[in-house]
């Protein structure tokens, strides 16, 4: 009887053991950021599960080596290139998301926050693409037009007496993009390359009274001074002179070369000029521009004394 009672004594126990052995092998613990939950989980969104050793707890020194905290992650928005970017990160530089992103910065591009701070939930990180253009320009400078009275110039009639020139201004710009819009632009140097020529207009005053040798009835015609009307040497006549208003062009078997001459409605004139239609009793009369108030056709020619 003994002997029975012993050995169910010896069972219960062993039962006894087991049944400790198994509860506590089935707890653990789960941290969620700092709070300690027992045997249920609750389920978060995860980014990366970390092993840490943690402090002893009361009761179970010996069962609880470790525990695993579940870190949520940081949202995160990139704004760049027209596109917007959401990105779930741990804890980190800006400027170390942006490289996990491979997203290449240029030296001139903005980002706001700067990329030295941290990183933090439901930030917005703006990427402004910066882009830089360099380049030389030249602008014409208009020319003043000055007038003045003329004694050459027949009465009645304005005319280009000496013929402006633009002048050019170049200027080394430096214009700013951001992402691909123009924004700005910055003139780094100017200078002037060629200053402008003013031009002269003649306000005609001249009335013949002058004595003469011979008045001839004469076909005019006017030029100016183009490749076209004046072969390869458009700024210089026959006689070797630069042209000039006043200068005509004549038949020189008609009229001598040198010859000074009153043309009627253009004015006191010199015949220094040639040309392959001029012939006989055709007179062609130097104009820098053509004259509105100048008619062409048969007109009176003296020849001066």
């Amino acid at each position: 009887m003994n002997c029975k009672l012993s050995n169910y004594f010896l069972f219960f126990i062993f039962f006894l053991f087991f049944l400790v052995i198994f509860n506590f092998s089935n707890n653990y613990v789960s941290i969620f950021g700092d709070q300690i939950i027992k045997n249920n989980i609750v389920s978060l969104r995860i980014r990366k599960p970390v092993k840490v050793p943690l402090p002893y707890l009361s009761g179970r020194n010996d069962l609880i080596r470790s525990a695993t905290i579940y870190n949520t992650g940081l949202n995160v928005s990139i704004k760049c290139d027209g596109s917007k970017k959401e990105i779930l990160s741990e804890p980190c530089l800006i400027s170390n998301l942006i490289e996990k992103n491979d997203i290449i910065l240029t030296k001139f591009d903005e980002v706001n926050p700067k990329i030295t701070e941290n990183i933090k939930d439901n930030l917005i990180i703006t990427i402004k693409r910066i882009l830089y253009k360099e380049y030389t320009k030249d602008t014409p400078i208009k020319f003043k037009t000055l007038y003045e009275s003329s004694p050459i110039v027949e009465k009645g009639l304005t005319v280009v007496w000496e013929p402006g020139e633009e002048g050019k201004l170049k200027s080394f710009i430096k214009d700013k993009f951001e992402d691909g819009k123009f924004v700005k632009r910055e003139i780094i140097w100017e200078r002037i390359e060629k200053a402008p020529i003013d031009e002269i207009m003649a306000i005609g005053t001249a009335e013949f009274n002058y004595r003469f040798k011979k008045k001839i009835r004469m076909l005019a015609s006017s030029y100016n001074p183009t490749v076209e009307q004046c072969d390869e040497y458009p700024f210089i006549t026959y006689t070797g002179k630069r042209v000039k208003y006043g200068y005509v062009a004549v038949d020189p078997k008609y009229i001598p070369l040198g010859t000074k001459l009153y043309v009627s409605g253009y004015g006191y004139s010199v015949a220094e000029d040639t040309g392959g239609l001029i012939k006989n009793n055709r007179i062609d009369l130097f104009f820098w521009r053509r004259c509105p108030e100048w008619r062409g056709g048969y007109i009176d020619v003296y020849i001066l004394e």
